[in-house]
């Protein structure tokens, strides 16, 4: 059983000072960004992503800036999801209000606390 197989190509290396989260940090500290843009951006899957966002969002409780949360609404009715912005980061499938499909994307900020 000789099975040949396809060289694989090297990993492209990352700067050493540029960690996914710090990157996730500096993007964030520009401006709000929908989670399906930060997901395409910086390469990540969904869960990934939502676990980098639960990740920065605790650890900057202790910090002089926080994560500002603008919760997923649907399209559709309106219906705002702001009582899940606290506990996941990811968007949800369907409204619980009129079943739609369409639904807006949370975006994300750091900002410095008040």
């Amino acid at each position: 059983m000789n099975k040949k197989t396809k060289p694989r190509e090297p990993p492209v290396p990352r700067e050493a000072s540029q960690t996914v989260r710090r990157s996730l940090i500096e993007t964030l500290r520009q401006g709000f960004y929908y989670f399906e843009d930060l997901r395409r951006e910086h390469g990540l899957s969904t869960d990934r992503l939502e676990n980098h966002l639960d990740h920065i969002h605790r650890s900057l409780a202790q910090q002089p800036e926080s994560l500002v949360v603008k919760a997923a609404r649907c399209a559709d009715c309106s219906f705002s999801f702001d009582e899940r912005k606290s506990k996941r980061f990811s968007p949800p499938g369907r409204c619980p209000s009129c079943r739609s499909e369409y639904i807006v994307d949370p975006a994300f900020r750091i900002v410095a606390k008040e």
